[in-house]
């Protein structure tokens, strides 16, 4: 068996010295002994110490920066440069002590790594205790807390705080079901409550115009699934007693048209029942008995038997549904 050659170990050398940086620091402090004992005497101008002191520093860069590697660490070598240059002894002599510290101040780029990825796994609780905070913090709904109260029912039985509250919960975000909670807002005994009850039904009936106009003027270039939402939609906000009747009739168009469109041949009924959710399945079971395709109407309904009454999903093999 052949025996694969010996490679010498390189030898550990810190990641910021390239050896430049030792023989900087000596000819430095040679030479800035030279510019103190200049500075001393009395037959020497000082305008020829300031410029040993200067040619030095020249020297000390081209030492450390001329003909570099375009990717090496030169932040030791910067700072070398600018305390020679500002503190000329005394940095040069701070620069030839410092090189023995030049990493090793701390643990290492390989224990610090370490140190994050035990962070980044690290498990302070178990799950029992994480359920618990969650809880506390309202992120999870607390089982022995009391069952949430129905609109209606607040403005029935409800305090008159109450009332105003599900009032202006109902103007933040109206949904087509508060619209038997709202009616019976404005039959309440309290003024304060018909009033205010008065201008939700302002507001919400400006906001539904702009919606089913919305709806309404979409060009259908999306896909089937969005379509057939925006269907559902359109006949939810038919039902709406807050809409009119000639917008009631023209969401019972569009949707029409729009589930015309969408729903063309069994792949797409079979595509769109795939995709339903609760809301959008009785739209398109209507739809095909409406329209007679009693075949269709029986294929989708299985699927969503299988899709949204239970936890299935379809995924389709060669074109084929499969549960």
């Amino acid at each position: 068996m052949a025996r694969e050659p010996h490679i010498p170990a390189k030898s550990q050398q810190p990641a910021g010295l390239s050896g430049r940086e030792a023989v900087a620091a000596a000819f430095a402090l040679g030479a800035e002994a030279v510019v103190v004992l200049l500075a001393f005497s009395a037959d020497v101008p000082l305008a020829w110490t300031i410029g040993f002191h200067l040619a030095t520093v020249l020297a000390v860069g081209l030492i450390l920066f001329q003909d570099r590697d375009l990717g090496a660490d030169l932040t030791v070598a910067a700072l070398m440069f600018l305390v020679i240059a500002v503190a000329g002894p005394a940095g040069a002599f701070a620069s030839l002590a410092a090189l023995a510290f030049v990493d090793h101040a701390g643990a290492g780029p390989e224990v610090l790594q370490a140190w994050y990825d035990r962070l980044a796994h690290a498990r302070h609780a178990d799950a029992s205790t994480e359920l618990t905070d969650r809880v506390v913090a309202g992120r999870v709904l607390r089982t022995q807390a009391q069952a949430p109260e129905s609109f209606e029912d607040v403005i029935a039985h409800g305090t008159l705080v109450e009332r105003q509250a599900a009032l202006g919960l109902m103007a933040r975000r109206f949904h087509t079901d508060f619209a038997p909670a709202l009616q019976a807002a404005l039959r309440s005994e309290e003024p304060v409550v018909r009033v205010q009850a008065a201008a939700v039904v302002a507001r919400v009936r400006g906001d539904l115009k702009a919606r089913i106009k919305a709806l309404t003027s979409v060009r259908d270039r999306r896909a089937s699934a969005h379509r057939i939402a925006d269907a559902a939609e359109l006949m939810r906000l038919a039902g709406c007693t807050l809409v009119d009747r000639a917008d009631a009739d023209k969401c019972r168009k569009a949707a029409t048209e729009t589930l015309q469109v969408a729903l063309v041949t069994s792949h797409e009924v079979r595509t769109a029942a795939g995709d339903a959710n609760r809301e959008t399945a009785p739209v398109i079971e209507r739809f095909l008995v409406t329209a007679g395709r009693h075949a269709d109407f029986r294929v989708s309904r299985r699927i969503h038997n299988l899709v949204v009454d239970s936890r299935y999903r379809l995924r389709r093999v060669n074109g084929s549904m499969a549960a």
